[in-house]
């Protein structure tokens, strides 16, 4: 809220930086976004998908920061086709990295042109949730070609198949 003039440096908790040290809080802006996460399970994958920041109500964010640790930045997001419960049954963790996309599609081409190159880089990509392509020219050529996500270098994760990783 506010960008950067909105944004405040805070004490970290002394369990995260026993030396001490801030770090900034703020609220991310909403908008269209790709988001991804990297991870090493019997060799280097990423996982990524589609969403959305969204602004919530000041009374909403404050409540939110209370119940978790309110020193931290914050990020309303909305991921497409991946519940929180889901998400977090994969990663065991919250944090995400970001890219803002101007539109819709941009955000479908981004995430397009981000799992080619992880996938280029040797990862095994997965895209998680739901994904159209919508309006977004040349997003199935770079997932592979032709009609489609098949194949062995980049999967198609839906909701319901995030949900039955628990514990994998």
């Amino acid at each position: 809220m506010g960008g950067y003039a909105g944004a405040v440096s805070e004490r970290q908790p002394p369990m995260y930086f026993r030396l001490g040290g801030g770090g900034i809080k703020g609220v991310s802006k909403p908008g269209e976004l790709v988001w991804s996460r990297i991870f090493v399970d019997g060799g280097l994958k990423a996982d990524l998908g589609r969403g959305r920041a969204i602004a919530l109500p000041l009374e909403e964010t404050e409540r939110r920061w209370r119940v978790t640790t309110p020193q931290w930045p914050m990020m309303h997001a909305v991921l497409d086709g991946v519940t929180r419960d889901q998400f977090m049954a994969r990663h065991k963790a919250n944090h995400i990295l970001v890219a803002y996309a101007p539109d819709a599609q941009g955000a479908d081409l981004a995430l397009a042109a981000k799992a080619a190159m992880f996938r280029e880089m040797g990862m095994e990509v997965s895209i998680c949730g739901t994904f159209e392509a919508k309006g977004a020219p040349g997003v199935r050529h770079l997932l592979g070609g032709g009609g489609g996500v098949s194949g062995t270098s980049v999967n198609l994760i839906s909701a319901s198949a995030l949900n039955s990783l628990k514990g994998s």
